[in-house]
């Protein structure tokens, strides 16, 4: 059985434009490479430009604008880079790991760039195991209830930094002293197994971005076969396995419904008046 301490983990973490990997884009790499009985370890961060707006929801959280990014490099530059980071061997961590995974596959498949073989764990279950009393497991909670942090940052380094100190911390309390172990615990995936394809969305999706942080209107020629146009609110972007749907209010029907960006031919914003 392979011992922890001879293995090398890299705690990573991503701040995105939203919460669709399909959709939105990746603003913010943070990662450390990590030996759980040292002290040395190495970093990577870095801004990415998405090219795309970033959601007031998601700048609400990690405090990252337009006119933070715009002079960042592109994701072209930035994931090779934050690829050749990664430890071959080494085992990648995330706190609800998911997240971040799905973001990787997308960035990976819309760059044309083969996606890492590194094995993928999630610190939740290890933290719900460590600690079974917390109100909630946000990174934050956990870090707050071990008296790490003061505040919270919610950025890619920051965030990774402190999820390396909370997995040292649970691995320690759990006396978990081999990777069978730990893989009982938190079972390990791929990054290639979420099996991401670019989304099939519109140009200008930008304009969609737009209307739900402002809450606007829009008018959208929906269906194959329809040359209507019908006038929506969009309220919020969604994923189902490869597909693409926006959720919006359809002032037609007086419904709220999901049209399949795919199905979209033909949209603009209302003027406000």
């Amino acid at each position: 059985m392979l011992r922890l301490i001879d293995c090398t983990f890299i705690c990573f973490d991503f701040e995105t434009t939203g919460i669709s990997a399909q959709v939105d884009r990746i603003v913010d790499i943070g990662a450390v490479i990590f030996n759980i009985d040292t002290d040395r370890q190495e970093v990577f961060s870095e801004i990415v430009n998405p090219q795309q707006p970033i959601s007031a929801s998601a700048s609400a959280v990690h405090g990252l604008f337009a006119e933070d990014v715009c002079d960042a490099p592109l994701i072209t530059d930035t994931l090779p880079a934050f690829l050749d980071f990664i430890p071959r061997d080494g085992v990648l961590v995330a706190h609800n790991a998911g997240f971040d995974r799905s973001f990787l596959a997308s960035a990976c498949a819309f760059n044309s760039m083969e996606p890492p073989c590194n094995e993928v764990i999630c610190t939740l279950p290890i933290c719900r195991r460590a600690w079974p009393d917390l109100k909630n497991y946000r990174l934050e909670t956990v870090g707050r209830y071990l008296n790490l942090i003061d505040v919270e940052e919610h950025r890619g380094l920051a965030d990774s930094l402190l999820l390396a100190q909370v997995f040292r911390r649970a691995i320690d309390r759990l006396s978990i002293n081999t990777k069978e172990e730990l893989f009982t615990i938190t079972t390990p995936h791929s990054v290639a197994e979420v099996g991401m394809k670019p989304a099939s969305v519109p140009d200008g999706f930008e304009l969609f971005s737009s209307a739900i942080d402002n809450g606007s209107d829009m008018v959208i020629q929906y269906g194959d076969d329809s040359r209507a146009f019908r006038r929506i609110t969009p309220e919020r972007v969604i994923t189902n396995g490869s597909r693409v749907y926006l959720l919006a209010v359809c002032h037609r029907d007086r419904i709220r419904k999901q049209f399949r960006f795919d199905r979209i031919h033909k949209f603009h914003c209302v003027a406000e008046r």
